[in-house]
């Protein structure tokens, strides 16, 4: 069995979106001179999730999701640079899995709204990348599609070292009331843990 930790350290180098404050750790000591830090930050720096209501007036926060709903099989796909590339990737993969993890490395993200909208239609729970978004930018029709559908969105990996191929995900998000996003510290568990879980899961769906 290996862990990889796929998270990324909250800091001021923290990766986020440009224009988004970075994050900052404030210390402050107690009369008996206990350090309490205040943490600043946005909910969408570091490792994070998207929740609809990021994009979605009255859409499901942090706190309304399970823990649960963020273990599961995922599958970690090296990403064309191409969009027509990528969605033809996706469109011959066999996704038995609910989670995916697109490692697009130095390319842009190359997620479109046809291939959103194709996995939607597998029936994913969460999609992931080591961008700083799944997508190039407005109007959002990928984040649209994906939350819109309750798929939720995890950015900003860390997906060097883990080679692809399916892992057991391990990755709740602190429950923020009300946060449409949540930063996290997600972890890749390879070896007979995943192999364990995957039939745990294909026995739950017969």
């Amino acid at each position: 069995m290996r862990i990889y930790d796929i998270g990324t350290v909250v800091g001021p180098r923290a990766p986020r979106f440009p224009g988004d404050t970075p994050p900052s750790l404030e210390p402050h000591f107690s009369p008996d001179g206990w350090r309490i830090s205040s943490l600043l930050m946005t909910t969408h720096s570091a490792s994070h999730y998207d929740f609809p209501l990021h994009m979605i007036p009255g859409g499901a926060a942090a706190d309304d999701y399970p823990a649960d709903r963020f273990i599961g099989l995922a599958r970690l796909l090296d990403a064309p640079a191409d969009p027509d590339g990528l969605l033809e990737l996706l469109s011959r993969l066999p996704m038995r899995e609910r989670i995916l993890l697109l490692r697009f490395g130095p390319a842009p993200p190359a997620l479109t709204a046809p291939a959103a909208e194709l996995l939607v239609e597998r029936g994913l729970s969460i999609v992931g990348t080591d961008a700083l978004s799944v997508e190039q930018g407005p109007p959002f029709p990928v984040h649209r599609t994906l939350l819109e559908a309750d798929v939720l969105v995890l950015e900003n990996l860390s997906l060097d070292l883990p080679p692809a191929g399916v892992y057991l995900f391990v990755g709740p998000p602190l429950p923020v009331e009300g946060g449409d996003g949540a930063p996290c510290r997600p972890i890749l568990i390879s070896g007979g843990l995943a192999s364990g879980f995957r039939r745990t899961e294909t026995e739950s769906d017969t």
